[in-house]
C-alpha cells in the first residue's frame, strides 16, 4: 500500500463522514476527511467560517463543491470548498488539503427581461432560474456580520456573496439572501460585479440593495 492508501484507511476508519455534492453532476459522493477551524489572531471571529480540510487523495471534491458533514456531532453545517491544493510525498500525492466556507445563506438568483407590450409599453419582469442554493455571505445581514478580508481584496465592509463556479449568476442579477430556507422574503441585492478569477471554479459578487422595480 502506498502512503496515501494508509492515510485513507484511517480516515475512513476514524474521519468524520462528508457529502460532496457536485454541481456540473448534479451527484453527491461520500468519503471520509479530516478537518480543523482556521484560527485568524486578527480577525479571531472568522474562525467559525473557515475551515481547512485534508481529503483523501483520490477524492472526489474539487473547489466549487458543497461539503455537507453527515454524522458530525461538532458540525452539522454546509460548506463552499474553495481551494484545493496536493500534499506529497516523495513524488506521489498523498493528501489534498482544502479550504470551506460556511454556507451561511441561502440565496435565489433571477434575471430581468423586457418587453414591449401592444401599446409599446415596457413591459418588466424578473424569472427565478437558482433557488435555494448555498453561499457564503459577508456584510451586514439581519444585525450579523462577518468577514472574509483574507480571500478577497474588497472592503470588509462590503457585501460578498460566495457561489460556485458552476452557478449561473452575472452583473446585473437579482439575488435574495435568506438564512434559512423558510424564509418568506430575505434581503435583496443586485450583482454589480462577479470575480471568477480569485478563487477557482468560486464566484465572488459583490452586491448592493436592489431599488429596482
Amino acid at each position: 500500500m502506498t502512503v496515501g492508501d494508509d492515510i485513507k484507511e484511517v480516515f475512513n476508519e476514524l474521519g468524520p463522514a462528508v457529502s460532496v455534492y457536485k454541481h456540473a453532476e448534479d451527484a453527491s459522493y461520500s468519503e471520509h476527511i479530516d478537518y480543523s477551524f482556521e484560527v485568524n489572531r486578527i480577525y479571531p471571529h472568522t474562525s467559525h467560517y473557515i475551515i481547512k480540510a485534508l481529503f483523501v487523495y483520490d477524492t472526489a471534491a474539487a473547489p466549487g463543491d458543497i461539503v455537507s458533514f453527515v454524522d458530525d456531532s461538532e458540525i452539522t453545517d454546509s460548506f463552499l470548498l474553495v481551494s484545493m491544493m496536493k500534499e506529497r510525498f516523495e513524488g506521489s500525492v498523498i493528501s489534498k488539503e482544502g479550504v470551506m466556507f460556511l454556507c451561511n445563506s441561502y440565496v435565489d438568483v433571477s434575471r430581468r427581461t423586457e418587453i414591449r407590450d401592444a401599446d409599446y409599453n415596457l413591459q418588466v419582469s424578473w424569472s427565478t432560474h437558482v433557488s435555494g442554493e448555498l453561499a457564503f455571505f459577508t456584510g451586514q445581514l439581519d444585525d450579523n456580520q462577518t468577514y472574509s478580508k483574507d480571500y478577497a481584496e474588497f472592503s470588509i465592509d462590503s457585501n460578498l456573496l460566495y457561489v460556485s463556479g458552476d452557478i449561473d449568476i452575472r452583473k446585473d442579477d437579482r439575488c435574495t439572501v435568506k438564512q434559512s430556507l423558510e424564509d418568506v422574503s430575505g434581503e435583496v441585492f443586485k450583482v454589480t460585479i462577479v470575480e471568477t478569477n480569485r478563487l477557482p471554479n468560486v464566484k465572488i459578487c459583490k452586491v448592493i440593495e436592489d431599488t429596482r422595480e
